[in-house]
């Protein structure tokens, strides 16, 4: 039988996500067209790059030209992102070409904060009718596209997966980690929403109003507002906010992961309407055991800890509610309420490659009939 042809346009094919598009390679005559550089996976898959930056719906002439070829070349066309330029050009060209649409959406904040956000918004609007499936990575992406308008029956839930499960990884040690002391951890990007000066506020409220020194937090990462935060640290004398550079090596994130107490994941909505959407970071942190303070900002988060003991959910933008359900956590934790071994069996419920695999495969079968 012949393959179905997929021209599949995806930002970037990343590691973790590797064995669900090496399933959709194996099945399909699959076609990817990437907006960066993944030359370890050309051996992998077909694909081709664009090769100009383009903003809004502006797009670059070639990259115009390379969208329409690999479009009327397939029968379905995967696009991700329902909001980027590539989306909207893509997606005209194919429903003029009458071929299959489907969106792979991870966003979920689909809000308008500025007048070009409103405007993105209400084209993302119009466009979204023409799509005939969509693939988002879980019930709030659903919720915020219904709200769009787009019927439920053209919407396939699954969920994100990191492919790691830090629980079966070497540890290698690192020297920062205090010993005597129950270490807290962030780990992400200094940019804004992170939400990172929530959390030192927080451990401000825990030095002086909670009177408590049995905590430090270990803040691993980069980004531009790292002079900032360490500024406001000192600015408030903390003791108990150590700054780390970023870890790459997967050893020493089990080791941090296996010897740390709490995560806290603080993300916010910035005051350009941005945040993040993938849960990542959360699925590592739950492979390794380790129970999580997250914030509502975050979609993927505010799922996993509506369908899983493992941890609190508090809302963004608060100082006082991280303080609180840290000192909450600490003593859910220390009545066994909530331990590694409990996140750890959590983490297993989560449904793996599989599942997704599934799921993408029940949208292609909704818009092409065998």
């Amino acid at each position: 039988m012949k393959k179905l042809k997929i021209y599949w346009s995806h930002p970037k094919i990343r590691d973790y996500r590797m064995p669900l598009f090496q399933m959709m390679a194996k099945d399909y005559n699959v076609k990817f067209l990437l907006n960066v550089e993944n030359p370890e996976f050309d051996g992998y898959f077909n694909v081709s790059y664009l090769c100009g930056k383009s903003r809004f719906i502006v797009i670059n002439f070639r990259d115009l030209f390379l969208l329409a070829k690999g479009i009327r070349s397939s029968d379905v066309f995967i696009t991700s992102f329902l909001t980027s330029n590539i989306s909207f050009w893509g997606i005209l060209i194919a429903k003029a070409l009458n071929k299959r649409i489907i969106v792979w959406e991870e966003r979920w904040l689909l809000n308008a904060f500025s007048a070009k956000k409103k405007i993105k918004l209400y084209v993302a609007k119009i466009i979204s009718q023409l799509v005939d499936s969509f693939y988002v990575m879980g019930d709030v992406q659903k919720t915020a596209l219904t709200r769009m308008g787009v019927k439920s029956n053209k919407i396939f839930v699954a969920n994100e997966y990191t492919g790691i499960d830090y629980s079966k990884i070497n540890q290698k040690q690192v020297d920062y980690l205090s010993p005597n002391k129950k270490n807290i951890l962030f780990i992400g990007r200094f940019v804004d929403f992170k939400g990172i000066e929530y959390i030192i506020d927080a451990f401000h409220i825990i030095e002086n109003e909670y009177k408590s020194n049995d905590f430090v937090v270990n803040i691993i990462g980069f980004g531009p507002l790292e002079n900032n935060l360490k500024e406001k640290v000192q600015r408030l004398r903390l003791q108990c906010v150590k700054f780390h550079p970023p870890v790459f090596d997967v050893e020493e994130k089990s080791y941090i992961y296996y010897n740390s107490h709490i995560a806290i994941i603080s993300s916010i909505v910035d005051d350009n309407g941005n945040t993040e959407g993938g849960p990542i970071i959360t699925l590592e942190y739950l492979s390794a055991g380790l129970p999580i303070i997250g914030t509502t900002a975050m979609g993927s988060v505010t799922s996993f800890l509506h369908k899983y003991k493992i941890g609190i959910l508090i809302n963004e933008k608060s100082a006082r509610e991280i303080a609180d359900a840290l000192i909450q956590l600490d003593k859910l934790i220390s009545s066994r309420a909530i331990s590694k071994e409990s996140v750890r069996n959590e983490f297993t419920k989560v449904p793996g490659f599989s599942f997704q695999y599934e799921v993408l495969n029940n949208a292609l079968l909704n818009v092409i009939r065998f």
